[in-house]
This record gives structure tokens, C-alpha cells and sequence, in this order.
């Protein structure tokens, strides 16, 4: 009978036990990530702003009281001016965040118009012009549909300075189309297979 253990048995058992520590982690790691994953459930999965906001929306809409209002105008109005918002809103910190929204919510072709106005390849780049001493702030002044899945919306851009001092504000009109799932169909059902994308986006200075 052996007295001692060999150096390379102990080793082996070492290995052993640092194997079985490994796998009970990852499996408690699994455990606890679907324990998570499976509670948590979106209204609808977008990704602009306000996206808390946007929830007492869906209730709202879902309401029998809410009268002859379409949904689906609705939403789209709100999904659109928000798209707006963010789109022609500038700040140097959050440029990284605006073109994951800008992605996230466009069609390619409308995403790379956005990534060459903001290049600095582009002389009217607000990269350029404002840098990291101005911020541009959008205020939605209005918003009308039309039956051509399009949305008309109002805006003031006020150009502020890092001390908040008012430097220019301008009032601009963007003609913006989309398409959207149909929010009737998810009331009725209860669904959260949703989708919002920008497929055109025209914009103008108001005289």
C-alpha cells in the first residue's frame, strides 16, 4: 500500500476538482442568465428614445375609451418624431449612440445619407462645425400623417453653447416616410413582433 500520493496523481486530482468548480459555475451562470432573460418582456422592441415612455402609449391606445383615434397614426407619429429628434440632434458624447439609433431604425441607403452628413469629409458636418463646443437641441413643433405612410414634421434647431447661452435657433420641415407593422394587429393580439424603419428622409430650412 502506498504511503504518499504521487506528485502526478495529486496533480490529476487537482485538475479533477478545478474541472468540476468550472462546470458548476458556468451551469449556475446559465441558470441565472435565463432566469432573467425569461422574465423580462418588452411592449415593443424599439430603440429611439423614450423608449419607457413609449409603453403607457401602447396602453393608452389599447384603452376602449380612446374614441376614433387610429393606432397606427399615432404610433407612427410618435416613432417618426422621435426619429426626427434624434437625427438632427447634435452632441459630441452621444455621436456614438445617435448612429446605432440612426442604424437600428433605417433602411442602408437613408443610414449612409445620415453617416456622410455627419463625415468629416463634409464641409456642413456639424462634427466640423460645432466639435465639442456646441450642442444642436430639437423641439418638435408639430407632426401630420399622410395615407402614403409618410410624416410631415415642424422643428426648431437651437444651437446652445456648453454654458447653455442660446446661440441661433432655425425652424426646419422634414418630409420623412416609413414603414411599420400594424399596430392594430398587435393590440388585438398581444404581440411583440414589431418593426419601424426609415425608407426615405427629406429635410429643409424654413425661410
Amino acid at each position: 500500500m502506498m504511503k504518499y500520493i504521487s506528485p502526478v496523481v495529486e496533480k490529476c486530482y487537482a485538475l479533477l476538482l478545478a474541472f468540476v468548480f468550472v462546470i458548476a459555475a458556468a451551469a449556475e451562470l446559465i441558470f441565472v442568465n435565463n432566469l432573467y432573460v425569461d422574465n423580462i418582456r418588452f411592449v415593443v422592441p424599439i430603440t429611439l428614445d423614450d423608449t419607457i415612455d413609449f409603453q403607457p402609449v401602447i396602453k393608452v391606445l389599447n384603452s376602449p375609451i380612446i374614441g376614433n383615434v387610429d393606432p397606427y397614426e399615432v404610433v407612427a407619429e410618435y416613432l417618426v418624431s422621435n426619429y426626427v429628434k434624434v437625427r438632427e440632434s447634435y452632441s459630441y458624447h452621444d455621436l456614438e449612440d445617435q448612429l446605432k439609433k440612426i442604424e437600428n431604425n433605417s433602411t442602408k441607403h437613408i443610414f449612409k445619407e445620415f453617416y456622410d452628413s455627419i463625415s468629416l469629409n463634409n464641409p456642413n458636418s456639424p462634427v466640423l462645425l460645432y466639435q465639442r463646443s456646441a450642442n444642436r437641441i430639437i423641439k418638435i413643433k408639430s407632426s401630420t400623417i399622410s395615407d402614403d405612410n409618410s410624416v410631415v414634421v415642424s422643428f426648431d434647431a437651437i444651437i446652445e453653447d456648453k454654458h447653455h447661452n442660446n446661440l441661433e435657433t432655425t425652424s426646419w420641415v422634414a418630409s420623412v416616410a416609413f414603414s411599420m407593422s400594424d399596430i392594430n394587429y398587435i393590440l388585438q393580439k398581444n404581440s411583440d413582433k414589431f418593426y419601424f424603419f426609415i425608407n426615405n428622409y427629406q429635410v429643409q430650412r424654413v425661410q
